[in-house]
């Protein structure tokens, strides 16, 4: 009976080693991989330079993964996972623009794509977009109470 106790202690002990360890290997990969996604934040200037060398080459795929991009830099808190989500935080005509290319990417047969001022139009937009977030700040707060 005296070894049967010996035992279990043994058993639970290096159970409860074998736990702290994968807890402390799951905390240092997360700490890794927080780490790398800080160092993978898109820049919004990097991101449009990259969408107007694809509208220049008129490369539709292209296209899509540097909107992506953009998106994801303009929209830092709420990333984009898609272009049909994108044209939904957009306003109308520059959804319109992005609807057309992700129809184009998903016909059976693509044709040639044009990209009209697409790159222009998200500069557009970024910079509304910018302009209303700081605007923001000051018509949310309140009136003093006390004057």
């Amino acid at each position: 009976s005296n070894i049967l106790w010996k035992l279990l202690a043994l058993l639970f002990f290096i159970a409860w080693m074998v736990t702290l360890f994968l807890l402390w290997k799951q905390k240092r990969t997360n700490t890794q991989t927080e780490t790398a996604s800080k160092q993978q934040t898109p820049s919004l200037n990097n991101s449009h330079k990259q969408l107007q060398s694809a509208c220049e080459n008129n490369d539709a795929q292209a296209c899509k993964v540097a909107l992506l991009y953009w998106a994801n830099a303009l929209f830092k808190d709420e990333p984009v996972y898609s272009l049909g989500e994108l044209s939904s935080r957009v306003d109308e005509s520059l959804g319109e623009q992005i609807k057309q290319l992700n129809t184009l990417l998903y016909k059976n047969q693509p044709e040639q794509w044009q990209c009209n001022g697409l790159a222009d139009a998200c500069e557009l937009f970024a910079e509304s977009y910018q302009a209303s977030a700081n605007g923001q700040d000051d018509e949310d707060k309140l009136e003093p109470l006390y004057k």
